[in-house]
């Protein structure tokens, strides 16, 4: 960590950086030289996702004379530290030949990242439905909204139940009625577990009147639950169509290191960002946070 710093202070002043910016470090003196198809490629893992471009390429050259990498995405403005608020932001200019520069900024100079007509009817069916299930599923998550914090709620453990899914399970998410039940019997397990956990009586009584009235609530919100989780499977589907669009423009590959070599994997995601909506984070779940779940990690 030490040693990152002050790469970071030796090589960042030399940016025409105004205010607060939040970035991610790309590399220092951990980039390598790699085989990919037979083919030399400079490569750098700052975290999950292996990032490879050809050696003698415009690009490779760039990273291959810089002492650092590094892409800046977030600005915050303010007065004071509690009053900051983020925003996307970079930096504009060069640090010269011993910086590596990326843009966060996402680009189609190709026009190829449009909707054909079939593909917008497709994606228009898709959002539909998510508006359908939306709505059937109102109540119940209105009602779940304010016991989302509790780690006994169904609320809380619907949404770390997504988690163990993606880290626990192979392929896409599968069908709804055979996921809604999946989550029933998790909620019994996950709460069994704390009530077994417990030496006395007395320490076992939340949890177990916590049980009961969970999986009541389970049973008799079947149809809402139903819709709950199909909302979350279409979403996530819409989002997964948008993100197959935009991974077809990319200048840097990405990959996953394996004891096999190297596998092509998607980026790790996208932020849309909205004057009224704020900053969204698009990542596929069901391949980068399941890597990133279950990969190993280099770190130090």
């Amino acid at each position: 960590m030490d040693k990152l710093l002050i790469y970071c202070f030796n090589y960042l002043k030399r940016l025409p950086i105004k205010g607060i910016l939040q970035g991610d470090l790309l590399f220092t003196d951990d980039k390598t030289i790699v085989k990919i198809d037979g083919e030399p490629h400079i490569s750098f893992t700052p975290n999950t996702i292996t990032y490879a471009v050809p050696v003698d390429s415009g690009i490779g050259r760039q990273i291959a004379r810089a002492k650092m990498g590094i892409v800046f995405h977030t600005s915050y403005t303010g007065k004071n530290m509690s009053s900051l608020s983020a925003g996307f932001g970079t930096v504009r200019g060069s640090g010269g030949s011993n910086i590596f520069l990326a843009s966060a900024q996402y680009t189609d100079k190709s026009g190829s990242v449009m909707f054909n007509k079939s593909e917008l009817r497709s994606f228009d069916a898709q959002i539909r439905m998510a508006e359908g299930s939306l709505s059937r599923a109102r109540g119940i998550l209105n009602d779940m909204s304010t016991a989302k914090t509790d780690p006994l709620s169904v609320a809380f453990r619907l949404k770390t139940f997504f988690n163990y899914f993606i880290k626990n399970t192979k392929g896409d998410m599968g069908k709804v009625r055979d996921m809604q039940q999946q989550f029933r019997l998790y909620y019994n397990n996950m709460i069994q577990g704390e009530i077994d956990s417990k030496k006395t009586s007395k320490g076992k009584e939340k949890y177990i009147k916590a049980q009961k009235e969970g999986l009541r609530f389970i049973d008799r919100n079947k149809t809402a639950l139903y819709f709950a989780i199909a909302s979350h499977i279409t979403l996530a589907n819409c989002k997964n169509t948008l993100l197959r669009k935009m991974n077809q423009i990319q200048s840097i590959g990405h990959f996953v290191r394996t004891s096999n070599g190297y596998r092509v994997t998607a980026p790790e995601g996208y932020v849309a960002v909205d004057r009224i909506a704020g900053a969204v984070k698009l990542v596929d779940r069901l391949e980068f946070s399941r890597t990133n779940f279950t990969l190993p990690k280099g770190w130090d």
